[in-house]
């Protein structure tokens, strides 16, 4: 498994290396209070977004 953030605090990827396989982050941070200061427009999502997202861009699952 595959873990990518965009961002996060510098020790994110060795504690994720615990549970994933790769970790992959674009920016690490030593002073990090949270994802929302990176971004320009972090607006909340509705539950009915999400869903709707994930069915619109899902694919199906192959099983080896």
């Amino acid at each position: 498994m595959v873990v990518a953030v965009p961002v996060g605090p510098r020790d994110t990827p060795l504690r994720l290396k615990t549970v994933a396989d790769d970790v992959v982050m674009l920016q690490a941070h030593l002073l990090f209070g949270a994802v929302g200061e990176f971004y320009e427009d972090f607006s909340q999502v509705i539950d009915d977004e999400v869903i709707e997202t994930m069915r619109k861009y899902s694919r199906p699952i192959m099983r080896e």
